[in-house]
């Protein structure tokens, strides 16, 4: 039974820095932090209260190695960290295969199932992570690991991750694209962002209680095409938007028929 687990850290950038937050914060040991990137490395540390160390192969021993790179950096970088040493090593991306891994030792993925920024601490709960291990005993280090930081988790092979990360690009990049857009729109016609948060997170709740087909309301749900065309005219000096616009309109008109 896992009692106690030391967790080493590669890298400094957004995921780096939340997960370095949220193991100090379980009071999970991280041995130390290394990236090439010094400087911030160095920020993570001061803040968590780590140990950094010079981005080299001859690191302390852990017991997970957490690879928090780019996702083309993943194999490169375990095989460089792992050719002297047989350490289980832990890549984030939800897109790249366990077997990316190019370590001698034990093989894991930890996907947080998130968006993340640097200086915005997340609670646990808002923390999902999809776990894949090489065998047995790596999974059970990583279902540890998620129970011990009270997030929640799912084991997703590698297969089923990369469906669950295309997903995730739809519900935040591709919704955040849109909120931007909507919010350039907004502050054309010297209207509050602010003023459309409340419809925003109705969206939201509505869709996760009802769904997404009971859900949806609007001129292309109901064939109304006299506003639609009014919204094109609006539209026609700004042909991103348009184009966003015809998009979504034409998708949801064939989802109901109108």
């Amino acid at each position: 039974m896992i009692e106690k687990m030391r967790i080493g850290i590669i890298g400094s950038g957004n995921t780096a820095w939340q997960l370095s937050h949220q193991f100090v914060q379980a009071a999970v040991p991280v041995v130390f932090i290394a990236s090439r990137n010094s400087q911030k490395a160095a920020i993570i540390a001061e803040e968590c209260g780590i140990d950094q160390l010079p981005y080299a192969q001859n690191l302390p021993e852990c017991d997970l190695l957490f690879l928090c790179v780019n996702d083309a950096s993943i194999a490169p970088v375990s095989a460089w960290l792992g050719a002297n040493n047989r350490v289980c090593m832990v890549h984030c991306s939800g897109s790249v295969a366990i077997d990316a891994l190019e370590n001698k030792g034990g093989k894991g993925v930890f996907y947080p199932l998130q968006t993340m920024t640097t200086g915005r601490l997340l609670q646990p709960n808002q923390l999902p992570v999809c776990l894949e291990g090489s065998d047995a005993g790596v999974m059970e280090k990583l279902l540890w690991l998620a129970k011990t930081c009270g997030f929640p988790h799912i084991e997703l092979d590698s297969s089923k991750r990369a469906q669950a990360h295309l997903s995730a690009v739809f519900v935040n990049n591709f919704m955040n694209h849109l909120l931007h857009q909507a919010q350039s729109l907004a502050a054309s016609n010297q209207l509050d962002m602010a003023f459309f948060e409340a419809l925003a997170q109705e969206t939201v709740a509505k869709f996760f209680a009802l769904g997404g087909e009971a859900a949806q309301t609007g001129p292309a749900r109901r064939g109304d095409t006299a506003t639609i065309e009014k919204h094109r005219n609006a539209l026609k000096e700004i042909p991103e938007a348009l184009n966003l616009y015809d998009i979504f309109t034409q998708s949801i008109t064939r989802k109901f028929g109108k």
